[in-house]
């Protein structure tokens, strides 16, 4: 079997990006259920400079798009990862591999930070993933779960695990 690549997505990227972004199964899993048009991603390509991104491939082809954006809550870093499908051509091991390559490149930004990833509930092996990769689910009460819902706007259909 073949090695994952980890490219930096560029400007190159972006008409592919929104390709994955809109297939029916990531907007399913997304916290926006929406398609997003053309006009819009580009607008906020250009926008979103805080974000870094990363295609995961084995030889020729996109397997996934991982992401992470630093938002700041006081004088800590909220990092909000995430991932989404190029399409069905991955395993299970290879997703498991770019989360733990994703967990090491987060290790490495400096300074207090928290990992907080936002999952759908009844997405049964994303919850169960985040705890294999030592995240804890947020109690909804937490004044910590208000905090990061004023970050990032989520539903009750999403749970939140931090790290």
């Amino acid at each position: 079997m073949s090695v994952l690549n980890f490219k930096k997505v560029n400007d190159l990227d972006i008409n592919k990006y929104l390709e994955y972004r809109n297939l029916k199964v990531n907007l399913e899993n997304s916290i926006s259920k929406r398609k997003i048009n053309k006009i819009d991603h580009y607008i906020w390509w250009l926008n979103n400079v805080d974000r870094k991104s990363y295609i995961v491939a084995r030889e020729n082809t996109d397997l996934l798009i991982l992401y992470h954006s630093v938002k700041f809550l006081k004088k800590k870093k909220i990092i909000f990862p995430g991932y989404f499908v190029c399409g069905n051509k991955f395993s299970i091991s290879d997703l498991l591999k770019s989360i733990k390559w994703q967990n090491k490149t987060l290790d490495k930004i400096s300074g207090k930070k928290i990992c907080a990833i936002i999952v759908p509930k009844n997405n049964i092996f994303s919850n169960a993933h985040s705890k294999y990769f030592g995240y804890k689910m947020l109690d909804e009460k937490s004044k910590l779960y208000n905090q990061l819902k004023k970050l990032k706007s989520f539903n009750k259909n999403f749970n939140i695990y931090i790290r």
